[in-house]
């Protein structure tokens, strides 16, 4: 396809005499390149030769295409530029069209002797290609090649295009009032957007829906209105313009136009919302709404919310003392004295949508007197106080969290989320994780008061009593919840609780770190009423100097069973560790395995003073090779402990620092299964006689 007409341009062609060199000469090999006809998505090449058919050097300077579009003529500059005596060079041009249309350029060529241009020809033909997969290319007569159901010979169906390529679209597919629905959909009148197949019937004296009927003045659902009366669904008895709206049904019940917009009361709160209204009879009470977004200056109602909590919470209505958050950022420092519920928008997953960083100095929340508080799907972050309590502090009252995180909050003091001082708090279905206290409490701390803790997760807190919790003198519930991760300098990583006493039931304690001892668990002291802790895992907690799972001291009065404790560490008490000269705690039915103690000493290391029971409890894999001391004393048949050092038989433990690899129930034929108190008060929830660890028992998980 190229035409060879050499161009020479010969600019010296003195003769060589006395042996002086000739010189250089410079010879293009054609003045123009035909590509001829090219199929849209391929591409063509053809080449320019460059020599010196004469002495010395020529220096190709550049080579650029002047003329014509650079998307279809590409232009590869040589790899050598200088050309000796002799020497030639080959510069290749690619045509690849992108339409069909005859395409012209022009290609510069300039060297250190003169300039000289090709002319570029070349013409987009029709593709060769079948870009759609439908079996024909444009060249063989697909007049869309990027849709698969058009090309040459197709059977027209009812979509709007030409399918068969004869150049027309059938009227019949024609939309001509873009309903969506075309004249071979059988829509009955394309001239109004309202008709169509399965449109509402609305009263327009037209069949709305195509279905043949016309039921503008009918009343089909036989409740005493038509369509041309205001019924919005003549098919449905239970909606009218004279019914009363429902919430939560989705459905316009009194045809206002708007499903759920429940307000009789006209106070602005519907009844219907997330921050539904208290009382619809009584246009003084309603909940009060709060937006950071919102302009300042607000009422609280849903149309012009408050901007800030502390500006709602003077105004909060008597029977309904709710304040109702809208998702964003807070920084509010409030004290509450009076009752009031505090709710917070949630994501679809439940998550809470509300953050609420308080200025740094100063509690997001305070109680002061006895109210009562309720805080629901919150998020409390970033929290910085010089002393106790780094986001909350409660001094009395009845406060419930529901759903509420705390996170990364800071204390000098104590509690490095929460200080409760006196009162009652319950902290359900919650996450409490990474604060810090440089005093005692990673998470919370709670004196002279009662604390429950409920289906929540107390997780990476840090103190130097009590990494997760510290409590003294405190009324402690602790039930279905995760403490994991935490880490205290002194005592108890887990829960650290002085006085006071305890039910801790069905939790999972773990890779809790403490110094002096009580890696889960650290008790002194519990002696106001008995302390029960039953059907808890300990897995992989390091107490330190005593008590990887759980360390007792001083006077207390504890009752320590049905609990399986696996993967502790501790210089001495590697999985349970009870001191002091005043102490009744009773260890029974229990199951520890792998457990770390310095050599010579044991995993259930009890005071030889203990007044408290030590039986049925199973030992296996005690690195220190002492599985019981003190007053646990190993059934060797001279005694009736019945402690044996036997594998319990749980289903899979790999003692890798990794709890989430375990399964600690028991499997089938196990050592441990109706081997706890042969007392029908132990029996387990089917009846049987007591399992050891923490699936058996009268307090089991059913």
């Amino acid at each position: 396809m190229t035409t060879r007409t050499a161009l020479v341009a010969v600019l010296a062609l003195t003769a060589c005499n006395g042996g002086e060199e000739a010189d250089p000469a410079l010879d293009v090999s054609v003045e123009g390149l035909d590509f001829g006809p090219v199929p849209l998505g391929t591409e063509a090449t053809e080449s320019v030769v460059v020599s010196n058919t004469g002495g010395g050097e020529v220096e190709i300077l550049s080579v650029t295409l002047v003329d014509g579009d650079p998307q279809i003529f590409d232009v590869r500059r040589p790899a050598i530029t200088v050309l000796g005596a002799g020497e030639s060079v080959e510069i290749g041009i690619v045509f690849s069209p992108d339409r069909e249309k005859t395409e012209a350029g022009r290609v510069q060529i300039r060297t250190s002797l003169d300039a000289v241009f090709v002319r570029l020809d070349g013409e987009g033909a029709a593709s060769t290609l079948d870009n759609d997969g439908d079996g024909q290319s444009s060249s063989e007569g697909d007049c869309n090649d990027d849709d698969p159901d058009v090309y040459d010979g197709a059977t027209e169906v009812c979509d709007g295009k030409d399918n068969n390529c004869d150049g027309t679209t059938p009227a019949n597919e024609a939309d001509a009032d873009s309903d969506g629905y075309r004249l071979c959909d059988d829509d009955c009148d394309d001239s109004v957007g309202t008709i169509y197949p399965g449109a509402p019937e609305i009263c327009d004296q037209a069949d709305s829906d195509c279905d043949g009927a016309t039921p503008d003045n009918l009343d089909s659902d036989g409740d005493g209105a038509t369509l041309c009366d205001g019924d919005c669904d003549d098919s449905a008895a239970s909606v009218g313009p004279d019914k009363v709206e429902v919430c939560a049904n989705n459905i316009d019940d009194d045809c206002s136009g708007v499903a759920d917009d429940v307000d009789a009361d006209g106070d602005g709160h519907s009844l219907c919302t997330e921050a539904g209204d208290c009382d619809d009879g009584d246009a003084s009470v309603y909940p009060l709404i709060v937006d950071a977004a919102a302009a300042s200056g607000g009422d609280g109602t849903e149309a012009t919310p408050y901007q800030t909590i502390a500006a709602a919470l003077p105004n909060v209505v008597d029977g309904c003392e709710v304040i109702w958050v809208t998702g964003g950022n807070y920084s509010d420092a409030i004290v509450v004295n009076a009752n009031v519920q505090i709710f917070g928008e949630v994501d679809s997953s439940g998550a809470p949508l509300v953050t609420w960083t308080p200025t740094a100095g100063s509690h997001a929340i305070e109680t002061t007197g006895d109210p009562t508080l309720l805080l629901r799907d919150l998020r409390f972050t970033g929290a910085s106080f010089p002393g106790d309590g780094g986001a909350l502090s409660f001094d009395g009252g009845a406060i419930v969290l529901d759903t509420v995180i705390l996170e990364s909050n800071t204390a000098t003091g104590d509690g490095g989320a929460i200080a409760l001082s006196g009162g009652n708090l319950i902290v359900t279905n919650s996450v409490l994780r990474q604060n810090t206290a440089d005093d005692d409490g990673g998470a919370i701390s709670a004196l002279s008061s009662t604390l429950h803790i409920v289906n929540s997760r107390v997780s990476s807190n840090t103190a130097k009593n009590g990494g997760g919790v510290f409590a003294s003198s405190v009324n402690l519930t602790v039930t279905g919840t995760r403490l994991a991760g935490n880490d205290a300098t002194g005592a108890g990583a887990g829960i650290y609780q002085a006085g006071g006493s305890s039910e801790l039931l069905r939790n999972d304690i773990q890779l809790n770190t403490a110094t002096t001892r009580g890696g889960g668990l650290s008790l002194t002291d519990v002696a106001s009423g008995t302390t029960e802790i039953r059907n808890n895992t300990f897995q992989d907690n390091d107490g330190g100097a005593a008590g990887g799972g759980i360390s007792v001291s001083g006077t207390s009065d504890v009752l320590f069973a049905n609990n399986t404790l696996t993967g502790n560490t501790a210089d001495d008490g590697g999985a349970v560790s009870v001191t002091g000269s005043s102490t009744d705690v009773d260890v029974q039915a229990n199951v520890a395995q792998s457990t770390h103690a310095e050599t010579g000493n044991a995993a259930f290391a009890i005071s030889a003073n203990n007044g408290g029971t030590s039986s049925h409890n199973t030992s296996f894999q005690c690195s220190s090779g002492v599985h019981f001391s003190g007053s646990a004393e190993l059934d060797d048949g001279g005694n009736d402990t019945q402690n044996l050092v036997i594998a319990p038989g749980l289903k899979s433990l790999q003692d890798n620092g990794n709890p989430a690899d375990d399964d600690l129930t028991l499997a089938s034929g196990a050592s441990a299964i109706d081997s706890g108190p042969a007392d029908s008060s132990w029996d387990d929830l089917d009846g049987s006689q007591n399992d050891r660890g923490y699936t058996g028992g009268p307090q089991a998980s059913p």
